[in-house]
């Protein structure tokens, strides 16, 4: 099981994929991870979905992994690429749901174009969920790790109504506040703050969610661990 290199263009966004197709002769669904290299690199992910998808109640997937910044970008455009993509952008959305989906499902005819799982850390946690909630035929599940949510705080976004399954998970560890990323990103709430404000608006939304505060902070280490738990959750429940 090796990743394939891509590249994918539209919506006037290109960007770096790390695809690992499933069975084309079985509809199965498409999982696609934001902050692609910080799952398949930084968390060593496809060690732990690859034992996953050994468990008989897991359905076959195909795996796609998207890169966070555009391709020719270094370090310095890092941070403001992320920034712009992963802010409730809307445009970044329709990239991911109908571009990249639209590969997918070009590339292997098993890939099916609805109740597929979209997973996001941190900035990209909170565009996972955002793009749930505007492509939920799309995206069925949602896993955002450590979301960001407390960029919401004193923000008029007027959300849709949750149609999908959403595990949201926040470290233990997570209580700073008044925190200054960078000139654009300043956090006025915690990491828990937010999520368990977005947990609850949800559920008022409609959706179904799975919150999990796990002992930690906002590290790789943790994710990785409730990795497989997470999507067995959203999988198969």
């Amino acid at each position: 099981m090796k990743l394939e290199q891509h590249l994918v263009t539209g919506n006037s966004y290109a960007r770096n994929i790390w695809y690992l197709p499933g069975p084309a002769d079985t509809p199965h669904p498409l999982c696609i991870f934001l902050d692609g290299e910080h799952y398949w690199r930084d968390m060593e992910a496809l060690t732990a979905l690859k034992e996953l998808l050994t468990e008989p109640a897991i359905p076959p997937l195909s795996l796609l992994f998207v890169s966070h910044v555009a391709p020719g970008e270094g370090a310095p455009e890092y941070a403001a690429r992320r920034t712009a993509d992963y802010t409730c952008d809307e445009r970044y959305a329709q990239f991911i749901a109908q571009d990249v989906v639209h590969w997918a499902v070009t590339r292997n005819r098993g890939t099916r174009t609805h109740g597929n799982v979209i997973c996001g850390l941190s900035l990209s946690g909170l565009q996972s969920a955002y793009i749930t909630l505007l492509y939920p035929t799309v995206f069925s599940s949602c896993l955002s790790q450590s979301g960001s949510f407390w960029w919401l705080e004193g923000r008029d976004l007027r959300l849709p109504a949750a149609q999908a399954k959403f595990w949201l998970s926040v470290g233990d560890q997570e209580t700073a506040t008044g925190v200054a990323h960078s000139k654009e990103l300043f956090q006025k709430v915690s990491q828990i703050a937010g999520v368990e404000k977005t947990a609850d608006e949800l559920r008022g939304r409609g959706g179904t969610v799975h919150y999990h505060k796990y002992s930690g902070g906002h590290a790789p280490a943790p994710w990785r661990e409730e990795l497989a738990p997470a999507l067995r959750w959203l999988l198969t429940t």
